[in-house]
């Protein structure tokens, strides 16, 4: 089921359709944090999972630990305001992000490459400084990340995943159930010539 969700994941950035993606993107945490914490809430499990596996290997891209990256947190803000609202918006105050953009790229067109950017804007009132902490996330860098790194404890967990689930293609049973109809009747015929 992760390799389907991942196919689908890419083949909805080449035909365009950022939403699809990204809110298939946000239920993969999903996935392998219960398998990873399955003890534990949805949120806290959700979140550590992102943090451990997915916001790490975006937080290195930076030198400057004041630069906010996607976290758990963020991840977590952003999956329910898609699933949940339609909203792609990050506005929690656990998340600490005063301004949020989500940044659609065209298909062949990687001129962003990062996944947020921060902005500070600093103002004197007194001795007072105020940080203004702002991000934006490159929808499809996002999503290729996330997939990269489910992926790739996908492979190394494999063993602990079980779906106990079937999604069956109507064309495929159809076509056996033709067959087999086919099979019976090709039988009866052969009955009566003989």
């Amino acid at each position: 089921m992760i390799k389907a969700f991942i196919k689908e994941i890419r083949e909805s950035l080449d035909k365009e359709m950022y939403m699809s993606a990204l809110t298939l993107t946000l239920i993969l945490p999903d996935m392998c944090g219960q398998v990873e914490y399955s003890g534990e809430k949805p949120k806290e499990r959700y979140i550590k999972w992102f943090d451990n596996f997915v916001a790490s290997s975006m937080r290195h891209r930076y030198d400057d630990d004041k630069i906010p990256y996607v976290s758990g947190q963020i991840a977590w803000d952003l999956r329910n305001n898609v699933i949940h609202g339609g909203d792609p918006d990050v506005n929690s105050k656990e998340s600490d992000i005063q301004d949020f953009k989500l940044l659609v790229q065209e298909k062949g067109r990687s001129a962003y490459a990062g996944t947020s950017t921060c902005v500070m804007t600093k103002i004197i009132n007194g001795q007072e400084i105020v940080e203004h902490r702002s991000i934006t996330i490159a929808l499809r860098d996002f999503c290729n990340t996330v997939c990269c790194c489910v992926n790739a404890y996908y492979k190394k967990n494999i063993d602990k995943f079980t779906f106990k689930y079937k999604v069956v293609n109507i064309d495929d049973m159809s076509a056996k159930l033709m067959v087999g109809v086919k099979r019976e009747v090709y039988k009866k015929d052969e009955e009566n010539e003989g």
